[in-house]
């Protein structure tokens, strides 16, 4: 029993947004979100690097996601369907809180949002909104939850939580959290609060934006031109923070890994193919076994007659396509029994020896014992001979093997 390991060799034309293209993008939050319009700003740097988009809104003040499951207008807009990405932010303190009460006041609200999105943008992708702690941490909690009492405890929390629920949703983050935290350590002068300590301030809003169009388009931040009213020094700082935090590590937020990807391993068993397949996000798999039978089965088993085949499974998913490609070689069956059934095989009426067979010790004679020809290479067709049994013999040792040809 050979197993064997192919490559994967993937060619994916993915759902993204290509450049030129319009895509629609639909936030849904509170004011971490409306603040200094983000969509807006969004829209604008994702303009600037040549990707064309729609956004929409649904962010009421202080909202949380079990309130947007009850919210009309945010419930409108997800079943409007259509949508590439959908953009969920919680209340800015709740993924922070102990983890029992994130199970119970988070997570399954945050599931909820995602199942609608699923069923109403079929070929779209949700994204987390990674939120970030406060300037000088929670205030409001710290007595209660001393995890919240700086910045750097509740940023934690909320990235470790906003992670749980993207890896728990099969979908990404926009890890703006973390690319603010970059600019806090290494440009510490720069202001990314408003006044309160929690709100972001226009450059908070640009950072995300920032984040946002590298996170849904996978670029370098540095293709997007749109710089508004801050400062080269401003600019600089927030595109580094956004490459060494999301481009350079694109799978750390799932960013690529829910990507549709087929590959397969298999064994073959004499004429009998037996396949291993994998796909991810695909909506339909069709195997090709290249004698004209195909399968939809994830793992088919299939029996083929002798021969070279061009076995390919391939994957689809809203217009992509993901493809693996294998030759497989089905050796006849009808071996020589009699003494080695190893030492060579007839297969369309050519006589072939393993390697380890010295053949210019054989001759072919016929049933009477006639010799019909000397066997002089690896390889020696016999289609000229007339249909019947032969036999195969050893000059050596006088041994003989019976072989039937053009029959």
């Amino acid at each position: 029993m050979n197993k064997i390991l192919i490559g994967v060799f993937t060619f994916l034309l993915m759902a993204q947004t290509i450049l030129g293209q319009n895509s629609r993008v639909l936030f849904i939050g509170n004011s971490y979100t409306s603040a200094n319009n983000l969509p807006s700003v969004f829209q604008q740097c994702a303009n600037s690097a040549g990707f064309f988009v729609e956004v929409a809104s649904s962010a009421p003040g202080g909202y949380t996601f079990q309130q947007h499951l009850s919210n009309a207008t945010s419930l409108g807009l997800i079943q409007e369907g259509g949508w590439d990405f959908v953009v969920l932010q919680e209340q800015s303190q709740i993924p922070s809180f102990p983890l029992g009460q994130v199970q119970s006041d988070c997570f399954p609200f945050a599931a909820a949002l995602n199942d609608s999105i699923e069923k109403y943008a079929p070929c779209g992708e949700t994204v987390f909104y990674q939120t970030w702690g406060r300037q000088n941490g929670d205030s409001q909690n710290c007595a209660n939850w001393p995890p919240v009492c700086t910045y750097e405890g509740m940023d934690s929390l909320l990235q470790e939580r906003y992670q749980m629920m993207a890896d728990d949703n099969l979908s990404i983050v926009a890890a703006v959290g973390a690319v603010r935290r970059y600019i806090r350590d290494n440009y510490p002068t720069l202001n990314l609060y408003q006044a309160d300590g929690s709100h972001p301030s226009a450059l908070g809003t640009y950072a995300a934006a920032c984040a946002f169009t590298s996170s849904l388009f996978r670029i370098d931040a540095n293709l997007i031109t749109y710089t508004g009213t801050f400062t080269t020094d401003e600019i600089l700082a927030v595109k580094e923070a956004v490459n060494q935090t999301i481009f350079n590590n694109l799978l750390n937020w799932n960013i690529g890994s829910f990507d549709l990807d087929v590959h397969f391993t298999y064994e073959l068993i004499g004429d009998s193919l037996i396949t291993y397949g994998e796909c991810v996000s695909c909506d339909t798999i069709v195997w090709n076994f290249g004698d004209g039978e195909t399968s939809n089965e994830l793992s088919p088993i299939h029996v083929y007659n002798p021969g070279i085949y061009s076995l390919n499974m391939i994957g689809y998913h809203c217009g992509e396509v993901s493809s693996q490609t294998a030759e497989i070689f089905v050796e006849p069956q009808t071996y020589i029994q009699e003494l080695n059934p190893t030492g060579f095989i007839v297969f369309n009426n050519n006589l072939i020896f393993r390697e380890e067979i010295k053949n210019n010790d054989w001759i072919l004679l016929d049933i009477a014992g006639r010799k019909c020809t000397s066997i002089q290479y690896q390889q020696t067709n016999l289609s000229h001979l007339p249909g019947g049994v032969y036999l195969i013999s050893n000059l050596q040792t006088g041994e003989n093997r019976r072989i039937v040809i053009n029959e």
